[in-house]
């Protein structure tokens, strides 16, 4: 009995060693996604119209205003609203994060871009703190998944739908530890 005891005890050593080292992999990739990411976010697009967004984290970091005044007023068919007190057709989380980092370090195009680049850097944090020891595997896997995923397809512009998935993230991390 003693041998498959050890037997085990070795399998699980390497386990652990096998995690860790596609723990360090990640790492390695995670860097390399981060250093493609700021050689094109603030060139690539040159500009978009959502770039427009970044107007209302502004108006948070320097008059402490939760307003979109580039665009005051949203009309769609049989609807009308005034956007001087908020935007209602998003959450507030991303221009609060926004505004701060508008307040930290000044505003920039590349700095609102990487928003998204940080709630996704973030949610593959969540996923190692969440699945940690025996699951580390799985964090690993969903985290290369998602950077791969966001080095692909992501389109470097101020949106907030970012904000929506972190939200999500939490929503199944706040489950998980209710449970």
């Amino acid at each position: 009995m003693d041998g498959l005891g050890s037997v085990g005890k070795r399998l699980a050593k390497l386990a652990e060693l096998v995690a860790w080292l596609a723990t360090a992999l990640l790492l390695f990739y995670a860097a390399l996604v981060i250093h493609d990411f700021f050689q094109y976010v603030d060139v690539y697009p040159y500009l978009s119209v959502d770039d427009i967004l970044g107007n209302a984290s502004y108006l948070l970091a320097k008059q402490g205003r939760f307003a979109f005044l580039a665009s005051p007023v949203l009309q769609v068919p049989g609807y009308s609203t005034l956007r001087l007190e908020g935007l209602i057709t998003y959450g507030p989380w991303y221009f609060y994060l926004g505004g701060l980092l508008c307040w930290l370090f000044g505003f920039s195009l590349t700095l609102m871009r990487s928003i998204h680049l940080l709630v996704i850097l973030t949610i593959c944090v969540l996923a190692f703190w969440r699945f940690s020891g025996s699951l580390r595997v799985a964090a690993v896997l969903f985290s290369w998944l998602l950077l791969t995923s966001f080095d692909q397809v992501q389109w470097p512009m101020i949106r907030p739908d970012s904000m929506v998935s972190l939200c999500a993230v939490g929503l199944f991390v706040s489950g998980g530890l209710a449970l």
